[in-house]
Order: C-alpha cells, then structure tokens, then sequence
C-alpha cells in the first residue's frame, strides 16, 4: 500500500484485479450537457476512458501544462473516442461545468458518474487513471497517464506516457507492449 497527499488528504490506493484483457463493461452515463453516452455506440473504435477529478493535484497539472488536452486533440482528430468520466463525490455538475479546466478539455466528453457504479465496474481507484479499448471494445491498457508521478506543474521532467503508447501502437497495428501500470494520483471517493 502506498499513500499519497492530495488536495484533499492523504489517500490509500489497494492493488486491485486487472481487467487488462478482458471486455470492456457497458455502460451509459450523461456527459455535461445532458446527452447520454452509451460505450458500445462507439464500437469499432478506439476508446480512451479518463477518470478524472479536476481538484485533484496530479490532474491539474496534465492540464495546467496542457499535455493532456494536447494528447485528447491529436487522438480525438485521428479518430479515437476520448471519454473523461468523474465518479462519486467529483461528478458535481456545476462544478465541471464552471471549473477553468473544462474549457482546455479537448475530449469527446465529459460524463458524470455519479452513483460511481462505472468507477467501480472498471475498478477506477485514483484520477488521473485510464483505460484504453481497442476497435472490439477490450481493455488493451490500463493505469497511469505516464511514469511521471509528481504533481509539480514546474516539473516536466520526460517521461513514458504509457497511453500515447498504447494508442500509437493500436494504430500502427502492433501489439500494446506496457497492458497494465499503476496509477497514482488522488483517491476517488465514491462515498460509501
């Protein structure tokens, strides 16, 4: 068990079972302006699911420093299926809606999981944490952003980024070679 301090206090992240393999769960869930989203809609395409908090440090840092809406352009303009999903207690509407970081989001969109029971069929226990689906909607990647894990907006140290990887190689054909990492970042509280 590791602990790590966020914004909100320290939080505990337990090795969970990897899904890394397997089908991807279905779900349907409303993006910020009220219209549903239903991930088999998106079969035959690749799809990165994005758990995300904007108060969370790890997160605001990808976007402060605009890497990961820089990431979300170049593979939402190839064709991918960029979905960020808040769970538990960060789906606040009005807070997504009015936060500064909503408007350098370049996803596909922005969907509320309030009740966290996608967060919890996906095993989603920190943000920033991701999922990548391949064209038949299994999960090819799973964990971290990047092996960068400090939250540190000034430190842009070079990293791996293990979804860039995954995406590239899906693209070009080859087998994804990193299927599963641990994420790191801010807990996510589902509040039960």
């Amino acid at each position: 068990m590791k602990s790590l301090l966020c914004g909100v206090g320290a939080v505990t992240l337990f090795a969970t079972v990897s899904l890394a393999g397997d089908t991807a769960p279905e779900f349907t869930l409303t993006d910020l302006e009220g219209s549903e989203h239903q991930l088999s809609e998106y079969e035959g395409k690749l799809v990165v699911l994005e758990w995300m908090q904007y108060g969370c440090p790890f997160v605001r840092k990808q976007y402060e420093t605009g890497k990961l809406p820089a990431l979300q352009k170049k593979y939402t303009a190839e064709g991918v299926v960029w979905l960020c999903i808040a769970s538990g207690k960060s789906a606040d509407e009005d807070e997504l809606k009015n936060h500064r970081f909503a408007k350098k989001n370049a996803a596909t969109a922005v969907l509320l999981d309030k009740d966290g029971h996608v967060g919890k069929a996906y095993g989603a226990k920190a943000t920033p944490q991701f999922f990548v689906l391949n064209d038949e909607g299994q999960i090819v990647y799973e964990g971290a952003l990047d092996d960068d894990r400090s939250p540190d907006p000034t430190d842009l140290s070079a990293s791996t980024n293990y979804v860039a990887d995954a995406l590239d190689a899906l693209m070009e054909g080859k087998p994804v070679e990193v299927t599963i990492s641990k994420p790191f970042g801010c807990g996510i509280r589902y509040g039960d």
